[in-house]
């Protein structure tokens, strides 16, 4: 928004400088990003934020200006009589006829005739106000309706009323097929999707964005039809995206515009072509449609305001304020403990009582807000019994085992999925993807895990680490037409773990992924994952598992293919977990024991089993606690052994027996018939041959 120093003192007194007006401007949300010089005058490029439609027009910047300065705003004049709101004149048989056909794309239009025009060159004063804020003088009733398109924020178009053929106004959607030559001389192809102003036979503009050529003001034109509307901001913004067409008009029809100032900006109009251009206002406007916006109703308490300012202000500052940005203040008690604020049409962005209080605290000064410390208790929380803390007991583990955290876009390519050969059901394609990068929604978090891979792989890195916390889609629903979401964690190492002193340079593997997973759920307090193998498309045969919890499937873990390692040009391995939470909330163990140390040894016997070689370690793991009996309290693989004394279709897989006592030391006699229970159920439920008996430990 370019604004004009000697244009902007018709409203706002300015007594001040100008480095101290930039500073306050800024302060109050007008950040000015430049300063131009424009002969006497000086041009400020002020950057309004999109919920601000009210300061694209001089006079909502000159409000501002009244609010922090306590000066009273200077509305324009208005010398022509009207009573009861409305300009009327001599009565003429030029009359005008409005229909509106979607009035939720045009809330509001009015129509005002005007007779008897002279077309000419502008007063060199306006000529030299609207080039300044950068827009070019044509003739005075088209520089009329841009210098009120300034003033008020409220776009507006003239017609050539004996170019309209008819006394017909059609506010509708455009038919298949038609077409328009705009202003700019080319002719654009219409859809129903965009809103028109037509006569009674074809579109004369297009609403909100440009008027057609075949209507336009001419150094012939005598007659006029000022429009002045209130248009739906959505449908203004699709109907120029799909046009490829932007304007003055749209850029503010798109943010919004005050559907209570569209007869004022009229009046303004029709004031300065009965001074500029000798016109005369033929009959009433005609107003069709909503004329007023619901008013916000919003009680400010003082105590909430000086809460959360962590100052006082005092209440007839605070009354000032509001009333100077245009609301209706109330007090609501004989005490100005509180009051009732109506908020104006021109601020539909107020909608509660926190952003009154900050606008109280933007006109006051933020430099005269005091810098404190804020106070607060700290208390302990109690352990949710849902299980929510879950995802953030997760992360700590990770990050506290070294695996960094990373966020990647929820929108993913199509190109990006067919490279993780992804065998899911695609969710839909978005409608209007911001790029062909994010056209759909993720199935899962792999896509971006590998993004980042790659990204760092490509850059040399020895050691990726990574995992991410959020949300994968699917569908749901007997068609498969909803869209569920589910949060998940997953995870992906890569490369070289780091040389020591001690230990040699080695790749990642499963074990260091399995790891951070077991020590992540552990420190969730979950039972531990089961992990049982089963082939998925996107991992290698030789290391692919699926997770279970309590016999429920939660996840899966393995390493990438090959053929995935490849779509991603990755030379080194992928390992890669992905886990869904929901599931695991529910199984958070709420009851924390404390368990002593023990004070009694442990005795440990060694079990090495020779079985089919399509047998998991899982499944004998499962054999030896059901049958160790409860003195077992741990039990861990050691060795798999294939080779020389082994058939070819079998295993040996050595596991080491962990049996403690906590209220006595353990002897053999203990233990023996433990080992032999194991020994059998071997035998019995997976065929196991048990060689060699170990000896005792402790």
């Amino acid at each position: 928004m370019k604004v004009s120093i000697e244009w902007l003192r018709d409203y706002a007194t300015l007594d001040m400088s100008l480095p101290r007006l930039v500073e306050r401007l800024t302060m109050v949300g007008l950040e000015v990003v430049r300063q131009e010089k424009k002969g006497k005058d000086t041009v400020l490029d002020i950057e309004v934020t999109p919920n601000r439609p009210d300061c694209l027009g001089l006079i909502g910047i000159a409000r501002e200006v009244a609010a922090f300065s306590g000066k009273p705003l200077k509305l324009p004049k208005n010398i022509l009589s009207r009573p009861k709101g409305g300009i009327r004149g001599a009565q003429s048989k030029k009359k005008i006829n409005v229909r509106l056909e979607d009035l939720h794309g045009c809330s509001r239009y009015s129509a005002r005739v005007m007779s008897h025009i002279e077309i000419k060159a502008s007063p060199a004063w306006m000529s030299r106000r609207l080039e300044a804020v950068g827009i070019r003088s044509i003739n005075n009733v088209v520089d009329i309706s841009n210098y009120v398109l300034m003033e008020y924020g409220q776009p507006l178009h003239c017609f050539d009323l004996s170019k309209l053929k008819g006394s017909q106004i059609v506010v509708r959607r455009a038919r298949a097929g038609e077409k328009i030559v705009t202003i700019d001389e080319k002719e654009r192809e219409l859809d129903a999707s965009i809103l028109v102003i037509a006569n009674e036979r074809s579109p004369v503009a297009i609403a909100g964005i440009m008027g057609g050529l075949d209507s336009e003001i001419s150094a012939s034109t005598t007659d006029i039809l000022i429009e002045s509307a209130h248009f739906d901001p959505v449908v203004i913004r699709r109907a120029s995206r799909a046009l490829g067409l932007s304007s003055d008009s749209s850029y503010r029809f798109e943010r919004g515009v005050d559907v209570e100032n569209v007869t004022e900006a009229s009046d303004r109009a029709a004031f300065l072509i009965t001074e500029l251009a000798g016109g005369q206002v033929e009959g009433d406007v005609v107003d069709v449609g909503a004329k007023r916006r619901p008013r916000d109703r919003i009680t400010l308490r003082m105590r909430q305001l000086h809460s959360l300012l962590g100052t006082e202000i005092p209440g007839g500052q605070v009354k000032r304020i509001l009333s100077s940005l245009g609301c209706a203040v109330a007090a609501a008690s004989t005490v100005t403990t509180r009051f009732v604020v109506n908020t104006p049409s021109h601020r539909p962005d107020l909608k509660g009582e926190h952003d009154l209080i900050e606008e109280v605290a933007r006109v006051w000064g933020y430099d005269r807000i005091p810098t404190r410390l804020p106070y607060a208790s700290i208390e302990f929380g109690a352990h949710e019994d849902k299980g929510g803390t879950v995802p953030g007991a997760i992360r700590a583990a990770l990050l506290a085992g070294g695996v960094n955290e990373v966020i990647t876009h929820s929108l993913v390519s199509r190109e990006a999925l067919e490279k993780t050969a992804v065998d899911v059901e695609l969710v839909p394609d978005l409608r209007n993807p911001l790029s062909s990068e994010q056209e759909y929604m993720r199935p899962w978090l792999l896509t971006g895990l590998l993004k980042v891979i790659q990204h760092n792989s490509a850059r040399r890195a020895e050691l990726v680490q990574i995992f991410e916390e959020g949300k994968v889609y699917s569908r749901s629903g007997k068609r498969g037409i909803n869209i569920k979401e589910a949060p998940a964690v997953g995870m992906a190492l890569s490369g070289s773990a780091p040389t020591t002193w001690r230990y040699s340079p080695r790749p990642v593997d499963y074990h260091d992924l399995r790891g951070h997973v077991d020590k992540a759920v552990a420190h969730a307090q979950l039972p531990a994952l089961e992990y049982q193998a089963q082939a998925l498309s996107w991992l290698a045969e030789e290391c692919s598992a699926k997770l279970f919890l309590n016999s429920k499937e939660v996840g899966w873990i393995g390493k990438l293919s090959p053929k995935i390692l490849q779509a991603w040009d990755l030379t080194a391995d992928v390992w890669a977990a992905e886990i869904l939470l929901d599931p695991l909330k529910a199984q958070v163990q709420k009851e924390h024991r404390y368990q002593p140390v023990p004070r009694f040894p442990t005795v440990v016997r060694d079990v090495d089993a020779v079985v089919p070689e399509e047998t998991p370690a899982a499944a004998v793991e499962a054999v030896i606690r059901s049958a160790a009996g409860e003195l077992l309290e741990s039990v861990t693989l050691f060795d798999v052994y294939r080779g020389k004394s082994i058939p070819s279709d079998r295993k040996s897989m050595t596991f080491s027996m962990r049996f403690l006592s906590h209220d006595r030391t353990l002897t053999e006699a203990d233990v023996e018939p433990a080992c032999a229970s194991v020994h059998e159920a071997l035998r019995q439920e997976l065929g196991a041959e048990i060689r060699g008996a170990q000896e005792l430990h402790s």
